[in-house]
């Protein structure tokens, strides 16, 4: 469709040669069908030759033509486009200071100035992904209440100012995690969805927003509820947008996304096998070279690694490694998701070196890992805490192989420089605050220090107080308390500190039921902790619990999976202790096939 309304564009083109007036505007609408089809095919030398068309139709019309100001928004938005593609920020500059000129010739009340503050503001909002200065996002704010302001109730495009204004609050809230600007973000997108209804062409995407800031709210509040209802907008918005509509790879990547996040709270693995081909029918719809496919392949990949966490299948997790590749392939620095896309790589790896032992694997995720790092501008790395729990993950790995004392301390250095960028109550703050405790733990290994183990404990402390119920990760932080205090008691023997460990698993597991991907953590510290009391006062009720929690610790830990191994050497010790403490040979034949598995399993290292 695009490229009939290219050619024919093209036909009148040529019949406005030279200093023609209507020249111009044929260029524009070459440009945009051009834009239209680069859209649609990913053929990166159609965006380019709308960038060159638009540009010379902005010399033909030097002020005061009337044309001025729309060929200079025009020229700005297909740059952004090109951006987008290539991550050159000299691009988005030269976006923003055109859409400053065209918002110059067009004051109030003319009818585009809406538009050109929405456009001005969102191109604000993309510098500030670039280089975290709060002052452009701020800005941004303002530009689109001006436009909302422009647009009162009953103007055709009201909705679209809505729309605008949610997403600079949502920013916003993603740096200084105000949850104040999220609802107003939320309360905003239904405002803008309830003046589209169906079969109204914007309403799939003003669906698609509000189902985003739902799952934003679910992560700061638990409410699952509001991740119920975020599926539910997506499955409508993915309905209105059937095959071959343009964006409906976007509707399945974001059905998948909200699908995966249930997946999290209920366990339900039917809801990641949905989320798994919901991404591959997005990956199918976004052939190379198509601008999107980076984002569609490395969801896929994420979705595999959530897969290969649930049931230890490596190829999955070899599978993800290879998407995660090609995805970095297409994202060259410096591309605005490259960064990102390092970050999974490396921690793809990092738990393919665990299966291994291949050292290699560890080595390149530390190289990738690091230039992650030197691509986020430091304002930025409140958003991007993941970078430090990817390192802190690899680093610790270094340091147990060659144990070089470096690694942990940079680990330590990196966490505090984040939680500067994060004050109470942001809500990404818990996961540096975990980072530096599990350094500080790894550092108390090395050197013994219980001042270390303590500093630990209340680090993991006040990321829980974070958390409050029901929090969706509120059983994460539960799970790292329990396992700094098992270490302390562990050092002084203070039953106490088991007691509260004891209490801190039950509330985990409360938190995280059977078949939740996070039930086994707090699995293992249970059985652990109830261990330690059979050892401390030999109480066999305490053991005979350990020893039904290790059961059920296997069958997560299916045959293949990277931690049957321990699992069931867990077990194994326990039963002998059983044994050893009642005399009673019940347990032989369960002793003498799990020791049969882990002869064959260390037989296969």
């Amino acid at each position: 469709m695009y490229e009939e309304a290219v050619a024919a564009f093209r036909c009148a083109l040529d019949l406005r040669s030279g200093l023609h007036p209507d020249r111009a505007d044929t260029l524009d609408k070459v440009a945009s069908a051009l834009s239209s089809c680069y859209l649609q095919n990913g053929n990166i030398d159609l965006i380019k030759e709308a960038i060159s068309l638009l540009r010379e139709a902005l010399g033909l019309c030097p002020p005061p033509h009337p044309l001025r100001d729309l060929l200079l928004n025009n020229l700005a938005l297909t740059l952004r486009i090109l951006h987008e593609r290539d991550g050159d920020v000299a691009k988005l500059n030269e976006a923003s200071s055109l859409h400053r000129e065209a918002l110059a010739l067009c004051p109030a009340p003319q009818p585009d100035r809406a538009s050109y503050l929405n456009n001005l503001a969102n191109t604000l909002r993309s510098l500030y992904e670039r280089d975290g200065d709060i002052a452009k996002l701020n800005e941004a704010r303002s530009l689109n209440r001006e436009a909302l302001a422009l647009r009162p109730a009953r103007h055709p495009d009201r909705a679209g100012s809505l729309n605008n204004l949610a997403l600079s609050l949502q920013s916003l809230y993603q740096h200084d995690g105000d949850v104040a600007k999220l609802n107003e973000a939320s309360s905003l997108h239904r405002e803008a969805l309830a003046l589209c209804p169906a079969p109204h062409p914007d309403r799939a995407l003003f669906l698609n927003n509000l189902a985003n800031t739902l799952r934003l709210l679910y992560e700061c509040d638990g409410d699952v509820a509001k991740l119920t209802e975020a599926s539910s907008l997506h499955c409508e918005a993915l309905a209105l947008r059937p095959a071959p509509h343009p964006d409906r790879a976007m509707s399945l990547n974001n059905l998948a996304i909200t699908l995966a996040s249930l997946y999290k709270h209920d366990g339900n693995v039917a809801k990641l096998n949905e989320a798994s081909s919901l991404h591959h029918e997005a990956l199918a719809l976004r052939p190379a070279p198509h601008p999107d496919r980076a984002g569609s392949l490395s969801n896929l990949a994420l979705t595999l690694q959530s897969l290969y966490e649930r049931d230890g299948d490596v190829a999955k997790l070899n599978e993800a490694s290879s998407l995660y590749r090609e995805t970095l392939a297409l994202c060259p620095a410096p591309h605005p998701h490259r960064a990102s896309s390092l970050n999974n790589l490396a921690a793809t790896l990092q738990s393919l070196y665990q299966h291994d032992c291949d050292v290699a694997k560890l080595t390149e995720a530390s190289l990738l890992i690091r230039e992650a790092f030197a691509l986020l501008p430091i304002p930025r790395l409140e958003c991007h805490w993941w970078c430090i729990d990817t390192l802190v993950d690899v680093l610790q790995l270094l340091y147990d192989r060659n144990g070089d004392i470096g690694r942990l301390n940079e680990v330590v250095s990196l966490s505090r420089e984040v939680l500067g960028l994060l004050p109470a109550p942001h809500p990404a703050r818990p996961w540096p605050l975990h980072s530096l405790a599990k350094a500080y733990q790894s550092l108390y290994n090395c050197h013994g220090s219980i001042g270390l183990l303590n500093e630990a404990m209340s680090l993991h402390r006040e990321a829980l107080a974070l958390r409050p119920a029901p929090h969706p990760y509120q059983h994460l932080s539960l799970t790292y308390l329990a396992g700094a205090l098992l270490s302390l008691y562990q050092h002084d023997g203070n039953v106490g500190l088991l007691n509260e460990a004891i209490s801190l698993c039950h509330q985990a597991l409360a938190l995280c039921p059977a078949p939740r991907p996070g039930h086994c953590e707090p699995l293992k510290h249970l059985a652990n902790a109830l261990t330690s009391q059979f050892a401390k006062d030999g109480s066999l009720d305490a053991l005979d619990e350990a020893i039904s929690f290790g059961r059920e610790v296997l069958v997560f830990y299916q045959p293949g999976h990277i931690h049957r191994q321990s699992a069931v050497n867990d077990l194994a010790h326990r039963l002998i202790k059983r044994r050893e403490a009642t005399g009673d040979d019940r347990d032989k034949k369960e002793i003498d096939d799990l020791e049969a598995e882990l002869a064959g399993l260390r037989g296969e290292q």
